[in-house]
């Protein structure tokens, strides 16, 4: 087996080497400069360089509050009228102050499907009231006149059928996201409140007869704020020369609903 060559065994066998003419001058040359260097054999460790990880608490915090947002956004997708038990649970286990970013997430799912609004009711109780009310009132307070029909669709006259399909789409997207927040409005807020929106809803509406583009987006908000329509306001609701067949059955719709509650 061939053994080791250390640095203790290059000494003990080369530091005796003297000139030696059967040694080639070239070899020699090295050996006496490897013989140099073993005498001044002194190696120095480079100093080394402490490394020091730096830790963001801001960093920290941020990549925390995104896990759990897409947890709580994971669960919200899988929300059904089957599994709402569930998954009510399981946002219970997962939600924690500051409850904004939640609250806000489950707004926005909602805004996005009006069909399921009573099951994004529900999780939303999961929430203290004042927190829910907190994050709605920013919402209308960026934007009190939410449910007036943007220019664009007015523009390109959303309801004709020489309106894009795309822009169609869109409005009516738009439009659904606007009535859920009538109904959060009306579900968090007190009644006066609530009445205050009838009331400017009512008055645009009266000023505002002859473009459809306003006036049939702006009946939908009356009629899930049908209880706070009065007599003299449903009178004059009717009183609207229709523009179309559609403005007609909003229009009834509004006054069945408010003959049923009495």
């Amino acid at each position: 087996m061939t053994s080791i060559l250390n640095l203790a065994t290059f000494k003990e066998v080369y530091l005796q080497i003297d000139e030696n003419p059967d040694i080639d001058i070239r070899t020699l040359e090295k050996i006496n400069t490897i013989k140099e260097t073993i005498n001044n054999d002194v190696y120095v460790k480079p100093p080394t360089k402490t490394f020091v990880k730096h830790i963001s608490a801001f960093n920290c915090r941020f990549r925390e509050e995104d896990t759990k947002k897409k947890t709580v956004i994971s669960f919200l997708n899988k929300l059904t009228i089957n599994n709402i038990e569930t998954i009510i649970t399981k946002l219970e286990n997962h939600i924690s102050e500051p409850y904004d970013t939640d609250i806000n997430n489950i707004i926005n799912f909602m805004r996005l499907d009006i069909k399921n609004i009573k099951n994004y009711l529900r999780v939303l109780k999961i929430f203290p009231d004042k927190e829910v009310l907190k994050q709605l009132d920013k919402i209308y307070n960026n934007n009190e006149t939410y449910w007036m029909t943007p220019e664009e669709y007015i523009k390109n006259k959303v309801y004709s059928t020489d309106c894009p399909e795309d822009i169609y789409s869109s409005f009516n997207k738009w439009k659904d996201s606007q009535l859920v927040l009538t109904e959060l409005l009306l579900f968090y807020k007190d009644i006066h409140f609530a009445s205050n929106i009838a009331r400017d809803i009512l008055d645009f509406i009266f000023k505002n007869t002859i473009v459809r583009e306003l006036i049939d987006p702006t009946l939908e908000h009356l009629i899930i704020l049908h209880q706070l329509v009065n007599d003299k306001d449903l009178n004059n609701l009717i009183l609207i020369d229709a523009i179309s067949s559609s403005t007609k059955f909003k229009i009834e719709s509004i006054k069945k609903m408010i003959l049923n509650v009495k």
